[in-house]
């Protein structure tokens, strides 16, 4: 097959590349990963490059001619995953465009948990052989470990086996024996001056999230997360999933490479600013949803795609982070907590761990905001689960001017009810490029609030307002004008944006309204909102948007990164993983999709705020 020669600017770099070949497969090999939403289906619109001698691109497509309109195809932008390239070219793909992965640090917080880690270190001093007893290096070790710590270890990782010999004479018959479950000896290290550290790592669709804890105190010594690299094969699960149907396994080894490069990338960075060493993470905790959990561990994820749609695995198990490629101690285990059924995975098992606590007595309702939504609803005695398919809105997907949460967003809107002034807030306080999920959840109750929507969503075309326009056949309302924005085009919603919001929050209010109806009737004492989207809401506009079943709005509470929370409790107490065993076992998982009864809901919540629930 001939080759051909892509030259990109401003970057400065040339690509080699297979004639016939799409763009956006181009920039992807070559580590220019361009934002594409619905993964290269020409569908978002989000790929748009900007051709400098267009006569070796295939012809404009349908898709390209509705999404780009006639002013950017003329200035030579064209839809990278529609566009085929059959001879030399050059190309212009602006640095601002490009996803970057940029490092968000974490918060930290104080674990509550009690100091049972799976990994523990035993100081030894041992007595060198002699003639009259010449018993061998590790036979002296386990008979220590025995006789003064009551750890009866059954096997040795023979990769230990490599350097303790040096490492027991060097220094003189004093060790420090690394211990995994008091069942393996995991490292024989110098008696000083090495640490002993755990990882925690959350493996969502959009965000990977990290910490490393110190497993002799229980302190987290850094933790951030990145976005996840994943994104350029889509936004969402089923997109993903589709591409590794179509390439079956080499498209599961290829979504897993890049999987493993961004978590080795956020661990490198990690570990320097700890001043630690790889070497000294001898245990991994690791949850995700079910298909990033699969594809992590590197498990044919094709079974979720067929109906009953279920994993391949749901039981925890251990594996050697080196089977992984994850670049910690060769030694270490990897953890994974287990799953439950369909989309529901290791990460909601995780967040219910995280909030035991709060489980006794009255009910509480546990949600988690993302391209896919999980529910959890009830008490510790009995728990119900399900998954909803949210879609990409509230992250920036499938809405016009959508984008995620970096330099440029636009975070918050507030519009005037009387002058229907809009004021906003963008992160960075630079010029907007986009609005993103917390922005997008705000325009839309805003628009509500202020008597520019009526209660089924659409626009009220009767109420006069220089923001509100009609382009082509549809209405959209501007939210930031072109001298405001930073490439000088106005930022709107339009009629299909607020489309986009109505159909995620309904699956959502309507997921766990069934739950609430199938657990008995009521309402949750407290709704616990996980993820770092629910930290960077305004409540109250979610409130009043209809995203929660009827609580008091002081019922609604934050929490965070419960996933990540409940993997790091499980690196500090053991037990705790025989805990998330129990409750994924106990916990009823509660298929939407073939529910009448979710459909009935899932219409009644599509209205602002809802058809019969009264928020106001």
């Amino acid at each position: 097959m001939s080759r051909i020669t892509i030259t990109i600017y401003p970057w400065g770099r040339k690509i080699r590349a297979r004639k016939g070949e799409n763009l956006l497969d181009i920039l992807r090999r070559a580590n220019i990963y361009i934002e594409s939403y619905c993964g290269g289906a020409g569908t978002c619109g989000k790929c748009k490059v900007r051709v400098l001698n267009g006569d070796s691109l295939s012809e404009v497509t349908e898709e390209e001619r509705r999404l780009l309109g006639n002013d950017e195809l003329r200035s030579g932008q064209r839809l990278s995953c529609k566009a085929k390239v059959f001879s030399d070219m050059a190309l212009y793909v602006p640095y601002e465009f490009v996803n970057h992965y940029p490092y968000t640090k974490k918060e930290k917080f104080n674990i509550k948990s009690n100091l049972i880690p799976a990994v523990k270190s035993f100081r030894l001093k041992l007595s060198p052989p002699t003639i009259d007893d010449p018993k061998s290096d590790m036979e002296r070790i386990c008979e220590s470990l025995s006789s003064l710590y009551g750890v009866r270890v059954s096997r040795v990782d023979p990769i230990c086996l490599v350097d303790a010999p040096v490492v027991i004479r060097k220094y003189n018959w004093d060790v420090e024996i690394c211990v995994w479950m008091e069942e393996e000896i995991i490292a024989v290290r110098p008696p000083f001056g090495k640490g002993l550290y755990g990882l925690a790592i959350d493996i969502g669709t959009t965000q990977l999230g990290m910490y490393i804890v110190d497993l002799k105190c229980g302190e987290i010594v850094s933790s951030g997360s990145i976005l996840n690299p994943q994104v350029r094969f889509g936004e969402d699960l089923i997109t993903r999933l589709n591409y590794i149907v179509k390439k079956g396994k080499k498209g599961l080894f290829e979504m897993n490479r890049v999987l493993v490069e961004g978590l080795n990338g956020l661990i490198d960075r990690l570990v320097k600013e700890a001043n630690i060493s790889r070497s000294e993470i001898m245990d991994v905790v690791a949850v995700g949803n079910t298909l990033m959990h699969h594809v992590f561990f590197k498990i044919n994820p094709q079974s979720l795609a067929i109906s009953p749609f279920v994993p391949h695995i749901c039981f925890p198990f251990n594996i050697k982070a080196r089977e992984l490629d994850l670049q910690v101690a060769d030694t270490a285990y990897v953890h994974s907590v287990p799953l439950k059924a369909g989309f529901v995975g290791s990460d909601t098992i995780s967040s219910i761990t995280a909030v035991l606590p709060d489980l006794k007595d009255k009910p509480k309702l546990i949600i988690d905001i993302g391209t896919n939504g999980e529910i959890v609803y009830g008490t510790e005695e009995r728990l119900l689960c399900a998954s909803c398919a949210t879609g990409p809105a509230f992250e920036g997907g499938n809405i016009s001017h959508g984008m995620r949460a970096r330099l440029g967003a636009i975070e918050k809107v507030k519009i005037e009810r009387d002058t229907l002034n809009v004021t906003y807030g963008v992160i960075g306080g630079c010029k907007p490029e986009g609005i993103c999920g917390s922005g997008i959840i705000d325009a839309v109750s805003q628009l509500f609030q202020a008597g520019l929507l009526d209660r089924s969503g659409r626009f009220i075309e009767e109420r006069p307002c220089e923001r509100l326009r009609k382009k082509g056949e549809f209405l959209e309302f501007v939210i930031a004008w072109g001298y405001e924005t930073k490439d000088g085009k106005d930022i709107t919603i339009t009629q299909k944006d607020i489309r986009n919001v109505q159909l995620a929050k309904a699956a959502l209010y309507a997921g766990a309204k069934i739950l609430i109806e199938r657990f008995g009737g009521g309402k949750p004492e407290k709704v616990f909102v996980a993820g770092s989207f629910g930290t960077h809401i305004d409540l109250l506009n979610a409130y009043l948007l209809g995203m929660f079943p009827i609580v008091g709005l002081d019922d609604i509470i934050p929490k965070g990164n419960l996933a990540g929370f409940g993997a790091l409790v499980a690196l500090l107490d053991r037990s705790m993983r025989n805990e998330a065993e129990k409750f994924a076992k106990k916990v009823k998982y509660v298929e939407l999709s073939a529910s009448s009864d979710f459909r009935r809901e899932f219409f009644d919540a599509l209205y602002i705020p809802h058809a019969k629930d009264t928020f106001l």
